[in-house]
């Protein structure tokens, strides 16, 4: 009897995951294509690894004759008539055998306290509109209703500009016209201040530059008359203006400004009788026997300067010397005592 030495490739072995038949130098299984430590027992399948399920079948061995040696099968050639039935979709190399595609899961982002605060009250806001939408409309059109008033309204009292009534009546002030005192109910009584007391360098000017503001809401205005020219002081007199309201297309109102009553005096000289009276440059008596009497007096605006000189002397007596600048409205105290 001969015995012969086996060529290594004998599937002399049995894979432990299909239970076919696995070759002694065999690196994987080519039933089910589990590696050589899996087939062996060594190392299990993995369970996302794709496995052939090979139903293991018993290889049909032909009847040999007695102490006949089996040929030498060249192990770089593929013996003609493998000993048992191979799939070739199953000699695979390792690796190449496709996987399913899994889907990749959108990672779900945890919602923070903050939105879901949000969400929550938007969702509050929205079911509370939804149930008071008659409210919420007529509420809008209200609303639209009575800013179109008070747009309209604020144009009308922008256009309504206070400088040509303050320019007409400050014209007369200046230019010294008796005029200038007409209209005041407030200040009928007091006598007006001599004209030719008042001269007043400014009064001469040509030309005049007013600046004005206003509020027509609430109803004031204020102007500054000044005399242009470098000739002039240029000292602006200031008047004040109310407005006296009228209907305009049934729900609106326009403006009329009606300026404050003109600047008042009350004069009252010192008790020395020694004194002569000077009024803006012109001699106006003496404290005993004055031209212009103590008293109230309504005032020309502009300057206003008094002097008083010693009847001894002729010295001017400084501490009793005053000046003053009167604007259009408002109230001064000339009290020497």
């Amino acid at each position: 009897m001969t015995i012969e030495e086996g060529t290594g490739d004998e599937f002399l072995l049995t894979c432990f995951v299909c239970k076919n038949p696995f070759g002694l130098v065999a690196q994987f299984c080519g039933y089910c294509q589990a590696t050589r430590q899996q087939a062996l027992g060594v190392e299990r399948a993995r369970p996302n690894q794709q496995i052939v399920n090979v139903v293991p079948t018993q290889p049909k061995v032909e009847p040999q004759p007695t102490f006949k040696p089996q040929p030498r099968v060249d192990s770089e050639s593929e013996p003609k008539t493998p000993l048992y039935p191979i799939d070739k979709t199953i000699f695979t190399p390792a690796g190449s055998a496709t996987k399913p595609q899994q889907k990749r899961q959108k990672k779900v982002k945890n919602k923070s306290l903050f939105q879901e605060n949000l969400q929550l009250r938007s969702k509050t806001i929205d079911s509370w509109q939804k149930r008071n939408s008659k409210l919420i409309s007529t509420l809008g059109l209200i609303s639209f209703v009575i800013s179109a008033y008070f747009s309209t309204q604020s144009i009308i009292f922008s256009t309504s500009s206070p400088e040509s009534a303050a320019q007409e009546h400050l014209q007369l002030g200046v230019t010294r016209d008796a005029k200038y005192f007409e209209g005041f109910p407030d200040n009928s009584g007091i006598r007006f201040f001599p004209s030719r007391f008042s001269a007043w360098d400014d009064s001469s000017a040509g030309n005049w530059v007013t600046t004005s503001s206003w509020n027509g809401w609430k109803g004031n205005a204020t102007v500054n008359f000044a005399a242009g020219g470098g000739s002039y002081s240029g000292i602006p007199v200031t008047a004040k203006y109310n407005a006296e309201y009228e209907s305009f297309l049934g729900i609106f109102r326009k403006i009329e400004w009606k300026s404050e009553p003109p600047a008042t005096m009350q004069i009252e000289y010192p008790r020395n009788q020694q004194l002569s009276i000077y009024i803006n440059g012109l001699a106006a008596g003496t404290v005993s026997r004055p031209v212009v009497s103590e008293g109230r007096y309504q005032m020309y605006p502009g300057e206003f300067n008094v002097q008083f000189f010693d009847l001894s002397t002729g010295e001017e007596v400084t501490s009793l010397s005053r000046t003053y600048y009167i604007d259009a409205y408002g109230t001064y105290d000339l009290n020497l005592n």
